[in-house]
């Protein structure tokens, strides 16, 4: 009987694959791919692709890798995502990182010179909203102020210091409240500053500084009862800068006093916003909306942060006793209405009361207006769907839950991208909170960002190429996330 020879296929018949999920599997060739998967590698046998999905690196010893680098300051694997999830702490305190940042400080600082400087009487000059690529319109702005000193009414504010003034807009309406001994007006322009003085004249009670935040924290005498940082955040080179500016002015603030970070750009929304952008640029459909998003993302050089990152500064500033987190109160569909938030950081305040009603899921609403709820005693509901970002019968507005007696508060349920609203009242105004009050967020499992996603997306090349070039190879699959916080501080 003739033996036959064992047949061995070499020819490419399988490809590594990968999901939205970074999920990988191996797939046959000759079958189409289901949707929202993509090619990743080189084509090989069966066999091929799975030995070389065994011999990648493990986040594990990627992180390992990475700690040696002098980007890195520490690194650690993702606890809810140990298989794809590498997270770095990029030194920036170091000679390379802190150079970067400088650069940014003075990027936005010849932006804003020549922007004022052109249009010196335009206090609208600069506000484009990005979701219509339209300039947004003298009322719109009229609501965002108004938002804004909505926040500041209840607050203690003899003594202010606004960081970032740019025109003026919150500077006029804060002191037309009354009631103010200082007011400290500065900003990182000079010509934005010149306006400013000129648009107010002679006010015995302002003074005006030009530097940026840092600088400006450095000098600073006396104590202030109010901080103001409003729509000033997003132009800072990182998560550090600011962490250790409020650092440096929590200090200055008197116990009792206030920081409020006012219009922040909302990191968990910013794929979102992107999307919006992606559909407003590409109307004819001729083009994938979804990676278009993601190539929008990666190029916005502005920084967006989390909630649970700011409710966590409460144990990374001192002198910090609360952080308050709430959506913009604005009732206009604006992108700083839909996609931003604000943070009131309490200096010496007591802590906040325990929620007197437990947690309820959005579906008990049944439809019920919230506000028609008060009636019934103390509530919370949880995951109320956003009418700002979904069309559903039950969402509610959080610009419109204001008034009435007691204290309705609404806040973000979470970090997650669907701007979900956990809503509660109390019959009790809670005036020692200022008239915010709420129990601090769900654990969050996202990251916060410690850069602007141009600035981290350099970064993470840079760093991807170091595994490259430690191991040969690096998984597709592997995502490299930057961040300011140590595991702990995360977990917390």
């Amino acid at each position: 009987m003739i033996g036959r020879k064992a047949i061995v296929t070499t020819s490419p018949t399988h490809h590594t694959v990968i999901n939205r999920r970074r999920e990988k599997a191996v797939w046959p060739n000759r079958l189409d791919l289901p949707a929202g998967w993509r090619p990743v590698g080189a084509p090989d046998t069966e066999e091929g692709c799975l030995a070389a999905l065994r011999a990648l690196p493990t986040p594990g010893r990627c992180a390992e890798a990475l700690r040696r680098h002098p980007l890195v300051h520490s690194a650690w694997v993702h606890p809810l995502r140990r298989d794809t999830g590498l997270v770095v702490v990029p030194d920036l305190t170091g000679r390379f990182t802190a150079a970067d940042q400088g650069m940014v400080l003075d990027a936005w600082q010849l932006i804003f010179d020549e922007m004022y400087a052109d249009e010196p009487d335009d206090e609208l000059v600069g506000w484009v909203d990005s979701t219509t690529g339209e300039p947004v319109s003298s009322k719109d702005m009229a609501d965002w102020v108004r938002a804004t000193v909505e926040r500041i009414t209840p607050l203690r504010r003899a003594r202010v210091l606004e960081i970032g003034s740019g025109t003026g807009m919150i500077a006029r309406s804060v002191l037309a409240l009354g009631g103010i001994e200082r007011y400290v007006a500065t900003d990182v322009s000079q010509s934005a500053v010149q306006n400013l003085r000129r648009a107010l004249g002679d006010c015995a009670v302002v003074e005006y500084h030009v530097g940026d935040a840092q600088s400006v924290a450095a000098g600073l005498d006396g104590d202030f009862d109010l901080l103001i940082l409003n729509s000033v955040c997003q132009y800072f080179p990182s998560t550090r800068y600011l962490t250790d500016l409020l650092t440096q002015v929590a200090q200055h603030v008197a116990i009792g006093g206030h920081i409020l970070l006012g219009d922040l750009r909302h990191a968990g929304l910013e794929p979102r916003l992107a999307e919006e952008r992606a559909r407003l640029y590409h109307q004819d459909g001729a083009v994938d909306l979804e990676a278009r998003a993601q190539e929008l993302l990666a190029k916005v050089s502005e920084l967006a942060l989390l909630p649970s990152w700011c409710e966590r500064l409460e144990r990374r500033v001192p002198g910090v006793t609360a952080v308050d987190t709430g959506p913009r109160l604005g009732t206009a569909a604006t992108e700083m209405a839909c996609f931003r938030f604000d943070a009131l950081l309490h200096v010496g305040c007591p802590p906040a009361p325990a929620p007197t009603a437990p947690a309820q899921d959005a579906t008990a609403l049944d439809g019920a207006d919230v506000r028609e709820r008060r009636t019934d005693g103390p509530f919370r509901y949880v995951g109320v769907p956003n009418a700002r970002l979904a069309d559903e019968p039950d969402a509610v507005d959080p610009g419109t839950l204001r008034g009435g007696p007691g204290a309705l508060t609404v806040r973000f349920a979470d970090d997650g991208g669907d701007g979900a609203l956990d809503v509660a009242w109390s019959p009790e105004a809670l005036a020692r909170r200022c008239g915010w009050s709420h129990p601090p967020l769900h654990a969050s499992d996202m990251i916060a960002p410690a850069l602007p996603p141009r600035v981290s997306r350099q970064l993470v090349d840079a760093l991807a190429e170091v595994l490259r070039e430690e191991f040969g190879t690096l998984d597709p699959a592997l995502e490299i996330l930057l961040t300011d916080e140590t595991v702990t501080e995360w977990r917390s």
